[in-house]
This record gives C-alpha cells, sequence and structure tokens, in this order.
C-alpha cells in the first residue's frame, strides 16, 4: 500500500497524526480480513495407471470384473475416490489423490497381491533378505487364500508391525510348522519379493503372526494390508514380479 503525504499546513502534527492512524486501521482490517479467510481446499492431484495382462489377450468379462472389483477395494481401503475404470487391452484406472501417498497407491494398484509365509531353508538364509526374491524350491506355508486379515501398529521401539490373521487352515499350517522351526526363518513374500525375513521365536498356534519390519520395507506396508484384505489379483491379471512402490 502507497501512502500519499498532505500538504504542510496548520497542525501539522495533527494532521500527521491522523494520516498515519488511518493508515494504521486500514492495515489492521486488511490483516483481520486475511486472517478470517478459509483456507485453501486441498487440491486434488490426478494420477493414470494401466494393468495390462501378461498374455496380451483381454481375459473374459467376469474375470475383468472381478480385476476391477479388486482394484477398487484397494483404493477404497486407502480412501481414494471412485476411479474412472476403461477396459480395452489394459485396465485403465483415472483417479485423484487427496492426500494420499502416490506411491502407497502406486504399489497397491500395480500390485498383483500374492503375500505368503514362505519357510527360508537353513542353506539359503544367506541370501534371503529385504528385497531380494523368495525362498527358491520350497512351497508356501501360508498363501494369500489363508490370510484373513491385516493390521498395522508400531513396537515400544517405534518400528512398524504388521499382524497377519488367517484362516483355520493357515493357523493350523502356520503352527504346526512353526512348533517344529523354532529359530528358524520364514520369508514375508510379496508378488515374489522378500518384504521380511522374522526369525520364528516360538510356535504360533493362535492363528496370527506378528512381522516386524526394523527398516523401510521394499513394499509399502499400507499398501500390503490392503492387497491382503483385497486378495491378489485373478491370475490372469497377475503382474511381474518386482518390488512394488
Amino acid at each position: 500500500m502507497t501512502a500519499r503525504r498532505p500538504a504542510p499546513q496548520r497542525g501539522g502534527r495533527r494532521s500527521s497524526t491522523a494520516a498515519l492512524a488511518l493508515i494504521v486501521a486500514t492495515l489492521t482490517g486488511a490483516c483481520a480480513e486475511r486472517a478470517t479467510l478459509p483456507p485453501n481446499p486441498t487440491v486434488a492431484a490426478p494420477h493414470a495407471y494401466s494393468i495390462c495382462p501378461q498374455s496380451g489377450e483381454l481375459p473374459p468379462t467376469d474375470v475383468n470384473d472381478e480385476a476391477v472389483s479388486v482394484l477398487r477395494e484397494r483404493l477404497s481401503l486407502l480412501g481414494v475416490a471412485e476411479p474412472d475404470v476403461t477396459i480395452g487391452s489394459c485396465i485403465e484406472l483415472a483417479l485423484e489423490l487427496t492426500g494420499q501417498d502416490p506411491d502407497t497407491v502406486q504399489a497397491a494398484v500395480l500390485g498383483t497381491g500374492r503375500v505368503e509365509l514362505v519357510p527360508v531353508p537353513p542353506e539359503q538364509v544367506g541370501a534371503i533378505q529385504a528385497g531380494s526374491l523368495g525362498p527358491v524350491g520350497v512351497q508356501p506355508i501360508v498363501a494369500s487364500s489363508d490370510l484373513t486379515g491385516a493390521a498395522i501398529a508400531a513396537d515400544e521401539a517405534g518400528h512398524p508391525v504388521l499382524t497377519l490373521t488367517m484362516t483355520p487352515a493357515g493357523a493350523d499350517a502356520l503352527g504346526a510348522w512353526t512348533a517344529g522351526h523354532v529359530g528358524g526363518s520364514v520369508a514375508l513374500v510379496v508378488d515374489g519379493v522378500v518384504a521380511a525375513v522374522p526369525v520364528i521365536n516360538g510356535p504360533t498356534p493362535g492363528g496370527s503372526v506378528q512381522v516386524s519390519f526394523g527398516a523401510t520395507p521394499p513394499v509399502a506396508l499400507e499398501a500390503l494390508r490392503v492387497m491382503v484384505l483385497s486378495g491378489p489379483l485373478p491370475e490372469a491379471w497377475a503382474q511381474p514380479e518386482r518390488p512394488q512402490g
């Protein structure tokens, strides 16, 4: 704001004081008006993703509908508004993020979502770590179809802890394996990539298991959680094995 200096006149001190008071009052009013303005709304950021079948051929309609349903559920669990979906040779998703982490959303959308607990043979312990491919030549103890829930919390040191719950069949399989392998290792594998390698501290007969993460996992935990809850994409829409995010 530019104030024009008044011409000298009698009673100059009073005029200067009055002009100063006017400026102060004007500035105060402007500040007060600015302070009462509503905050800017959250700006939605547009994002687009393509999920293509590895065969190059469009699967049957019911399989496509199942894949879209899985993707919609994942996005809903992440708090993302309903996406625009187009199916051509690929599933095309157009959506807007309003504060969600883009890397987490990308991992949830582009991941097949196969989550498994796989035993680590003693001879592979040195090679199996977070970010590597999963154990070779062994069958999972628990597969995605055995998992019923996932929750994220923090331990006393502030490290994230993922709790997985499972079906009775999954609970029996894990309980039996851990009872005979205390001190051994099991890999939490997501789409072929190891997310963590917890050591078995004791039998886990209760149908749930906790996996602690001392470092940032190669798969965003929130994406992993929603993939467990939604289940994997149909096999015809399975994506290449790779770290997600």
